[in-house]
């Protein structure tokens, strides 16, 4: 009887101290890149996004943030490209302005 109560214990041990290693593997949100710049600065982009730019354009970016015919951004999840960033400053063009066509200008990867 001993050892089944030290055994239900060693166990149960095991499995607790794995919440904890799983919590300290846990990364940060690609989501929020705006965390990493300054206070009223552009948001920076992830990591992950590098690359993108220089094999699509703009019109990579547009893929996943911009306004498609079924959703504003296209991509769930993505963060939105601003309305002052479309031509003739409104979503319904559904076309950047050429002056904000170079992302990477304002919103570099960090």
């Amino acid at each position: 009887m001993k050892k089944r109560v030290i055994t239900a214990c060693v166990c149960l041990a095991v499995v607790g101290s794995l919440g904890v290693f799983a919590g300290c593997s846990e990364q940060s949100s690609p989501a929020s890149p705006s965390a990493s710049a300054a206070e009223g600065a552009p948001a920076l982009q992830p990591a992950d996004h590098d690359g993108k730019f220089e094999r699509g354009g703009s019109s990579m970016c547009y893929g996943c943030h911009g306004n498609g015919s079924l959703a504003n951004p296209q991509l769930t999840g993505a963060t939105i490209i601003p309305e002052d960033h479309y031509a003739d400053g409104s979503y319904d063009s559904k076309a950047l302005d050429p002056a904000r066509d170079q992302c990477l200008t304002c919103h570099p990867v960090s």
